[in-house]
Order: C-alpha cells, then structure tokens, then sequence
C-alpha cells in the first residue's frame, strides 16, 4: 500500500459502468513530425515510440488558469501509475501521455480557479473577460499580465512564483510545461492538439468521418437515445455527430451551417485537412486513430461519453481501447474550504505541502486506486493536509 493511501479514508464510490475495449492493434512507429509535436518523455521512451516497439496511456483536459488543476494531475498519475502496471503484465514498454485540450474553445472553463489561503476563504482568480475570443483556443489566452497580478496579492502561498509563465508562454504552453516537470521521472508525454502534426495525422480519420458522417452520426445518436432510457440523459447532445470537425480560420473553430456542411467539408478535406479539428464526439478516435494506445484515463463525465462513442468507433471501423478510472481524492483542508470538486475548483500545486502536490505520492496512490478497481472496488480517497511520516 502507498505512503498516502495507508493514511488516507476511503469512501465506496459507484462503480461506472462496464467499458469493455476492443482487441488492439499492434503499435505503429511514431512519424518524426508528430513525434517532434510530443512534449515531455526520455530520449529512450521516445525512441521506442518512433521504432514502433511502445504504447501510451492516454488521458487529457484543457488547460486552466493559473495551474494544472487537481483532476489533472490525478489524470497524469493515473495514467502513469497504469503504463507502470501494463508495462510489468506485459512485458513491453508503456508510458503515460496528456492530451492537452489547449485546442478547446471553452473560455468560461478555462479562464480561472480558487486558490486556498491558510485561515482565509479561497481566494477566485481569473483571466479578464476580455480575453475572451469566440471560439478562439483557450490555449492561446496571455496568462502573464494575470499572473504579474497575482504574485502581488497578499495571503497566497510564495511557491506560486516558482511556477509563474516564462516570457511569451501562452497558457496552453505554461500548463503543459508544467505538468511535464511535475512528472518528469515517469517520462510523461504531453500532446498539444493545436498541433498541425496532429491533424495531419489524422487526415485519413477525417476523410472516414467525412464519407461515413450519417452513419456515424446516427450510431452515436441511437447509443445516445438507449443511455438516456438508462440513465434520464444522453452524455453527448443528439446530433452532435453530424458536424463533427471544426473549421480553423485565424485560430478560431467555426461551422458552416448545417445545410452547407457536407459541401463544405469535402472542399476542406480536398484543400488542407490540417486546417479541422475534431468536436467532443470525434476526438476520441482521432486519439486512438493516431497515437498507439493501449488505454485511456477517463473522468466520470468522459467515461459517460466513451460509452455513447463506442458506437462511433464502430461505425468508423476503429477499434475503441480499454479505459479505466481515474483517480478520485481530495485533501480534507480542501473539503473544508469548500474546494470538494473532483479537484475542478483548485491545483494543489498552489499550495507548499498539500498532501496531493507531492507526485511520487500520488502515483503510488494512483496505483492504490487501479489494484482496487482491479479487485472490483472503486474509492474516493480523502487526505488529512498534513500526513504523519509521509
């Protein structure tokens, strides 16, 4: 058992439901340019991707402001911990990987967080609002002037210096910069999906989507419609599928209308398939179409909608990979401040000493976490913010 675990309560969560994967393909060798798009890993984890001789643990989010939130850095953890354990079961060599949504357009999401200060309420921060760009990518938003801001402020812990943006890093190269020091031993990758590597890639996917679009669109409505008579609601919006690609102009994701789609998506694919990029019912199997996975980390909310897009993946001929859960913890510091979100509402990179800032700490719970769901078990773990020994 873990150092954290041992001190941590447990809580009996639901188990999701089943998410069965589909057999896998053998791993195919990394093409140069997208391997110079992955950030992160070793000399040698990259030289295995590019030999075709490894696989990836995927897991993602979009970046927030100012810090890799809470359930990000369980994610990574998760998917670290789970290379780690594929890695000795099978004999051949696995690493975890971060999608960075930094290509999402949620500015709402993106563009702050609480930050905990000892004695006092947390304290919001936030990007201005007039960063906002419709349908801009978060990833582009100027963390600096926000973040000169804040280092002035009082009550707030000093190591947040430590962690401020380098001159000209944009918030999606600052969070993934970040993430990839925090685990840094574990020869983490990060992949940015504003990457031109990364839709070029995925151009044969695209043209799949493109003449399979109704049945895809369809599969996943159908999938969607049974999970609502289950469930009350389907995770992913009917009709989601039938506009599945983003149209890029000047940084920005746009859609024809509905009517003109078709049309206009056969010329795009005709004049540069780097200039799409996948919705939220699509990313998915671009993931899967071009990087080796050997599994995914899903949240709560994403493990909801795989199980909708298992009916996409078919109707696309991809196989879909095995997920499991992420980790679920909290610091009870946290719970108390009223920061009990899944680690959505703070980083506890903000503060000297939490409990779940200390990343070999974490990837040993994070381990914890999958022996248990292995053994048929899904916690939440909660950790006192000051753990004896530890």
């Amino acid at each position: 058992m873990s150092r954290l675990a041992a001190l941590a309560t447990r809580r009996a969560l639901p188990p999701p439901p089943a998410l069965a994967g589909d057999p896998l393909r053998a791993p195919r060798p990394l093409s140069p340019a997208l391997l110079a798009a992955l950030g992160g890993g070793s000399a040698p984890a990259r030289a295995e991707l590019a030999a075709g001789r490894a696989r990836l643990v995927l897991t993602g989010q979009q970046p927030c402001f100012p810090l890799p939130l809470g359930l990000s850095l369980q994610k990574a953890a998760t998917a670290v911990a789970l290379a780690e354990r594929l890695s000795r079961e099978r004999g051949e060599p696995h690493y975890g990987c971060f999608w960075s949504a930094a290509d999402d357009s949620d500015f709402a999401e993106a563009r702050g967080q609480a930050l905990p200060r000892p004695g006092r309420p947390p304290l919001a921060v936030a990007l201005p609002a007039a960063q906002e760009r419709r349908g801009g990518f978060v990833g582009d938003l100027d963390p600096g002037p926000a973040w000169r801001d804040l280092l002035g402020l009082s009550g707030l812990a000093s190591g947040l210096a430590a962690r401020a943006p380098r001159p000209g890093e944009d918030l999606g190269a600052h969070s993934a910069r970040l993430l990839a020091e925090h685990f840094a031993p574990w020869s983490l990758f990060l992949l940015d999906a504003r990457a031109e590597a990364l839709r070029a890639a995925a151009a044969p996917l695209f043209a799949r989507y493109a003449e399979r679009r109704g049945d895809f669109a369809a599969a996943v409505d159908a999938a969607g419609a049974a999970i609502a008579a289950e469930l009350g609601e389907a995770p992913l919006r009917p009709g989601i599928g039938e506009r599945a690609l983003y149209f890029l102009r000047g940084r920005r994701r746009l859609l024809p209308s509905a009517g003109d789609y078709g049309d206009a998506l056969a010329r795009r694919l005709g004049e540069s398939p780097p200039a799409l990029a996948p919705n939220a019912a699509l990313r998915p199997l671009v993931q899967d179409a071009v990087l080796p996975v050997a599994a995914a980390v899903l949240g709560p909310a994403e493990w909801a909608y795989h199980r909708q897009l298992l009916a996409g993946f078919r109707a696309l001929a991809l196989p879909c990979p095995p997920a499991w859960p992420r980790l679920a913890a909290i610091s009870a510091g946290d719970r108390a401040a009223g920061l009990d979100g899944g680690g959505r509402q703070s980083s506890p990179l903000a503060r000297p000493g939490h409990p779940l800032a200390d990343a070999g700490a974490l990837v040993e719970l994070a381990a914890a976490h999958l022996a248990a769901w292995e053994g048929g078990t899904h916690f939440e773990w909660t950790l006192a913010d000051a753990p004896q020994g530890g």
